[in-house]
């Protein structure tokens, strides 16, 4: 049978409680979302009332129901007594919201695993619980969608038992090694509770289960997974990779800059897939395209060392392909990994794809830029990148396996700022050269010359 992250959700509201007697309004607070949080900001808490139907269906919202927030368990450490967070009424659908700080039980660094849950102010039972998680920041973060169907799919995710290669629970246990998952589901918020209870029966590793259901309700499906991936990324920049099943999964995470990797029910029958997007049938092939992105960072590292190790890293990369390139996209940020990024990434691309990749927001960024298209050799991109072409054309274009800046840019006021690197070459030969950068009117940066300071070494 073949694996799939499609699974059955049994939507009910046996879980709701009646929060009024007989003769009051019958409110319900009907569930609470989790939470991704970033380490040191304020994360939002929400909940949702509604009035209990008659029948079948689903209550009105209520407004001006006021709720109360509690902290229940800190690191998987349960409180002595829960501590109150606050209090805050619903609005007009019903929502109640309220800002909360975890630092005060976690430190400076605002990082865990909370559990916090929520009841209407007038009766005591909790009525909702939901999980908080804020990854420390050097914890890289992985998007899994999983797609819910109304059909039976016994090749869900399964058992932990398994091995890598068996199904998709066991190749998340795996990524959970080195990732903080995160889900997202299209699972109706009045059934989270009972959809969490399975994922933890089937042997999915823990994380925050963001829903799309009742976010942007206006919207249609895919606009809603699409919005929710965009904010996410916006959020946390973290996310490189998204983990999903469908065509429309690999359209939200590639409109978001991320690689995606999908594992279809029917790899045959998946439709069109964006340009970016990895789809195999095979658990194995998924994961071993999502431990290649994984390992971009140490990759792209290696390629700066020259010799074999950087051929070897070099041959890695490239086996990422186009759905790869985001997954070095994310380190353009890191000075260490800037100017690797930007040539790895053309490369993934291809030639057209270096002018889409580079940076000319900064010196740094413009100078990095130059020696990732000195590195992918493109004439046209080198250009392009001078402020008058033709001098771009007449300076040297060096050969070189790895780079250092040496001491702090010079700046020269309008004349631009000088960088000084030297580049050094697989037979351990090097030269200095000043690069001097200029700003131009609409605040980008281009390259003015370069000048070579001495000879081989």
């Amino acid at each position: 049978m073949k694996r799939t992250l499609q699974m059955v959700v049994l939507i009910g509201a046996g879980a709701r409680l009646v929060a009024a007697g007989a003769g009051e309004s019958r409110a319900l607070l009907v569930y609470g979302s989790d939470v991704l949080g970033v380490p040191g900001a304020a994360v939002t808490l929400s909940v949702g009332v509604e009035e209990a139907p008659d029948g079948a269906g689903f209550g009105r919202p209520v407004a001006g129901e006021a709720v109360e927030f509690l902290l229940y368990a800190v690191g998987g450490q349960r409180l002595a007594d829960p501590a109150p967070i606050g209090t805050a009424e619903t609005d007009g659908e019903g929502r109640a919201t309220l800002g909360w700080s975890p630092k005060a039980w976690s430190g400076p660094a605002g990082t865990g695993s909370f559990e916090v849950g929520a009841r209407l102010a007038r009766v005591s039972v909790v009525q909702a619980r939901m999980e908080v998680v804020v990854p420390p920041a050097e914890r890289p973060l992985l998007l899994v969608k999983l797609d819910v169907t109304r059909s039976v799919q016994s090749d869900a995710p399964g058992s932990a038992v398994k091995s890598v290669e068996g199904s998709g629970s066991t190749v998340l246990l795996e990524l959970a090694e080195r990732n903080q998952l995160v889900y997202l589901s299209e699972v109706e918020g009045r059934a989270a509770a009972e959809f969490k209870a399975w994922m933890k029966r089937r042997g999915l590793p823990p994380g925050p289960v963001l829903l799309l259901a009742d976010d942007a309700a206006s919207l249609s499906p895919e606009e809603r997974h699409a919005k929710r991936v965009r904010e996410l990324v916006q959020a946390n920049p973290r996310i490189a990779i998204g983990l999903g099943a469908t065509a429309a999964d690999a359209r939200a995470f590639v409109a978001s800059g991320l690689a995606a990797v999908i594992v279809p029910a029917d790899l045959d029958a998946v439709g069109e897939l964006p340009d970016g997007a990895f789809a195999t049938s095979s658990w194995a092939s998924a994961y071993a395209a999502l431990r290649q992105c994984e390992m971009s960072g140490e990759l792209l590292r290696n390629l700066g060392r020259g010799g074999e190790e950087a051929r070897e890293a070099q041959r890695r990369l490239e086996r990422l392909g186009r759905a790869g390139a985001a997954c070095v996209d994310r380190l353009r940020e890191d000075p260490e990994f800037r100017s690797a990024a930007i040539y790895v990434s053309g490369m993934l691309r291809g030639g057209d794809g270096l002018w889409a990749a580079v940076d000319v927001s900064s010196s740094d960024a413009v100078r990095d830029s130059l020696l990732a298209a000195w590195r992918f050799g493109d004439p046209s991109v080198i250009e392009q990148l001078y402020d008058e072409p033709p001098v771009g054309e007449a300076d040297p274009v060096p050969a070189f396996d790895r780079w250092e800046s040496l001491g702090e840019p010079r700046d020269l006021g309008a004349a631009g700022v000088v960088h000084t690197v030297r580049l050094t070459g697989e037979d351990g030969m090097s030269g200095t050269y000043e690069i001097t950068c200029v700003r131009q009117p609409d605040a980008t940066w281009r390259i003015r010359g370069v000048e070579p300071v001495s000879g081989a070494t």
